[in-house]
């Protein structure tokens, strides 16, 4: 089961931005023109990723969270203090923190 949240940022330049950051991050670990899959390497599961990115180009990038760690959570706030994002559950449309979405591993 995956935990769903968007991404919303105030650009496509930022959208493209964090993107490019996804990609060149520690936990990488494939991507397609679809999607960008991040996975621990100390991960014990065997899910094919504990975190995957989609994006629709314009303003939103969408994260499936299949695993929640430090390394993720340290990993996604480097890349996102750089930028003026909000964050949103997709299964409830409330806005949320990292800390709130990451709070069982920090």
């Amino acid at each position: 089961m995956s935990w769903e949240y968007s991404i919303n940022l105030d650009s496509e330049e930022s959208v493209s931005s964090v993107v490019t950051d996804l990609k060149i991050c520690e936990l990488f670990s494939s991507s397609t023109t679809d999607y960008i899959d991040w996975k621990n390497p100390k991960s014990i599961d065997s899910t094919p990723y504990d975190a995957r990115f989609y994006t629709d180009k314009k303003k939103t990038i969408y994260i499936a969270i299949n695993s929640f760690s430090k390394n993720i959570f340290s990993a996604l706030k480097s890349i996102l203090a750089k930028q003026n994002y909000h964050l949103t559950d997709c299964d409830t449309d409330e806005e949320v923190t990292l800390e709130h979405i990451f709070r069982s591993v920090i």
